[in-house]
């Protein structure tokens, strides 16, 4: 999820699964490079704008403070993540679909837009007409310098391509790095045939070792 939390709050999403929710030690645990700037990347006010996005409309909630009670804690969580009650709802939306929206962005290294789409239930397993997943889409993401999207998206320099957070997401999320396409190229295949970012073609040849 990219996000940071409390004791209290990490252990309510430790008892969700980790099919659900993945509870690291910023003290304890050791983070790879790319995990820290997937946390940096994205933290917690992108992550709750995805996830609290229909709040608004829902009657009775009221945001747990810090020194709230964990059973509160624990309800508010379970109902944002486990049963995704805060998003919002796109269901009469024919135009929306999480799967092709999540393969789109990560083509474009759009690390909001991929979070947004795992959020709504887009499949890291989704494969397009030629058997390729996000994952491959992602590993021929190309830096852009010139862009209409938002900081939270944006480079230092401006430029809104985060392809590798958006890579080591996906792989948070359960992507399968050594899968082929109807081609029989691997995501690691078509970043170097298909001339990706360097810092791709790196970041999956060491993934793959």
């Amino acid at each position: 999820m990219g996000l940071s939390g409390s004791v209290t709050t990490s252990g309510v999403h430790r008892s969700l699964g980790v099919h659900l929710s993945k509870v690291r030690s910023l003290k304890l645990d050791s983070l790879s490079a790319a995990e820290g700037r997937l946390l940096l990347a994205i933290g917690n006010t992108v992550a709750n704008h995805i996830w609290e996005s229909g709040l608004e409309l829902q009657q009775g909630w009221t945001k747990p403070t810090p020194d709230a009670s964990r059973q509160l804690k624990e309800n508010w969580i379970k109902s944002k993540y486990q049963w995704k009650g805060f998003l919002e709802d796109r269901s009469s939306n024919n135009t929306f679909d999480p799967n092709t929206a999540l393969y789109r962005e990560a083509g474009r290294g759009h690390l909001r837009g991929v979070a947004e789409a795992l959020a709504y239930g887009g499949s890291v397993d989704y494969r397009n007409e030629t058997g390729k997943t996000p994952l491959h889409a992602c590993a021929i993401s190309r830096r852009q310098a010139n862009n209409d999207h938002d900081d939270a998206d944006a480079d230092a320099d401006g430029a809104c391509w985060r392809g590798l957070e958006c890579a080591e997401l996906l792989l948070q999320n359960g992507a399968k790095i050594d899968t082929l396409d109807n081609d029989t190229q691997s995501v690691l295949d078509y970043a170097v045939i298909g001339n990706g970012e360097r810092e791709m073609v790196e970041f999956l040849s060491a993934r793959m070792s």
